[in-house]
């Protein structure tokens, strides 16, 4: 008990320092008085900073800064809680379900298959990138290793090299080696791309998955290796992706109501939103007081709820469609996303792609796997 008072003691630091020291930092930044070290930092996590104090009041980002800090003592709340609870560990071996090897192989064929579907056009954007250089604003570590836009003919060795990479992913050769690098390279990509101050959500859940696939490849992997008959496996990367979809999803609406508050749910503010995108349908929305009410209440509730996915496994169909409907319906009534969005793809982690023999047999285990590690 003592250890975990002295850790969280330790976590809750940043936010005795912020409260005394930092804070004030801030507004020494919006003067360009704070120490060099603190400017360079705002830089890097904020780039547009030097832009937009000439827009908005030094209130403005001390309440976003707040924000910030808010948000890490809320998560440092609920982990300590989650640390406390006593039956936390049985509960979670529940939620990790079993699969057989056949789940997983399908499972990540699919998957690099949407990946490449998603990203195949994106060495087309290379030469635009070269001919923007001169807007380029390196963002985090790119900035703090001064990270700069290479050659379109290394762009592109590297985008072979990405190609490759998935492709022995698929055919299963060296899977986890492979699945790293494609990681690397799909995260170094998107890194230029959002250099240009212009933040991209779109790929957010699929970028997720695929830094986490060679965890859970590796797990599939040794468990062949130690026993090539083995049924099924519980796998927590697998469990880990669909936590972060949905995590994703709670934090979305989290964000919505700790920056707006409940108003962001109002009548008039849905309308304000729908004003900025216009559309016939859009416009139609806006004219109707029930649906300008309820659509924005109903977009909570399935941000908020979609988490409960894990406690209603057998209606997992009915979160799944309602996420299909979300986004959808964001791109029919606002113009926003694409039809077949990253977000409804990723949906595959929740689906379980054995055969019914597999099934049944699960099933008739009590779905509990032979080894169980």
């Amino acid at each position: 008990m003592k250890k975990k008072v002295s850790w969280f003691l330790l976590l809750l630091l940043p936010v005795i320092l912020y409260a005394f020291i930092f804070r004030e930092y801030v507004t020494l930044a919006y003067q360009h008085k704070a120490p060099s070290w603190f400017q360079q930092l705002i830089h890097s996590l904020y780039p547009r900073f030097e832009v937009e104090k000439h827009r908005f009041h030094v209130d403005f980002f001390l309440a976003k800064a707040d924000q910030v800090i808010l948000r890490y003592a809320l998560v440092l709340l609920f982990l300590s809680l989650l640390s406390l609870w006593p039956q936390k560990g049985h509960f979670m071996q529940s939620l990790v379900k079993p699969y057989s090897y056949l789940h997983y192989r399908r499972l990540s064929l699919l998957f690099y298959s949407g990946l490449l579907l998603y990203t195949w056009d994106w060495v087309l954007d290379f030469p635009s990138l070269i001919a923007l250089e001169p807007f380029y604003k390196p963002v985090l570590f790119y900035d703090v290793l001064d990270i700069q836009i290479p050659a379109l003919a290394w762009l592109q060795a590297a985008y072979g090299l990405y190609i490759i990479a998935i492709g022995l992913v698929m055919m299963n050769y060296f899977p986890v080696i492979a699945a790293s690098i494609a990681a690397f390279f799909l995260l170094l990509f998107q890194g230029y791309f959002l250099s240009f101050e212009k933040i991209d959500h779109g790929y957010s859940t699929l970028t997720y998955a695929t830094l986490l696939m060679p965890f859970l490849l590796w797990e599939v992997q040794k468990e062949r290796k130690q026993d090539a008959n083995f049924f099924a496996i519980k796998s927590w990367s697998l469990f880990l992706i669909q936590c972060m979809i949905a995590a994703v999803y709670f934090l979305a609406g989290w964000e919505k109501v700790l920056t707006s508050g409940w108003h962001w749910a109002s009548q008039s503010t849905f309308q304000t939103y729908l004003s900025l995108h216009p559309t016939p349908l859009s416009q139609f929305i806006v004219q109707q007081p029930v649906l300008s009410t309820l659509l924005p209440l109903l977009i909570l509730l399935f941000q908020f709820g979609f988490i409960a996915i894990f406690f209603f496994p057998k209606h997992q169909v009915l979160f799944l469609l309602g996420g299909v409907l979300f986004h959808v319906g964001t791109k029919w009534v606002m113009d926003i996303g694409g039809w077949i969005s990253p977000w409804i793809f990723v949906y595959i982690f929740f689906i379980r792609w054995e055969g019914k023999y597999f099934r049944t047999k699960l099933s008739n285990q009590g779905l509990q796997p032979l080894r169980d590690r």
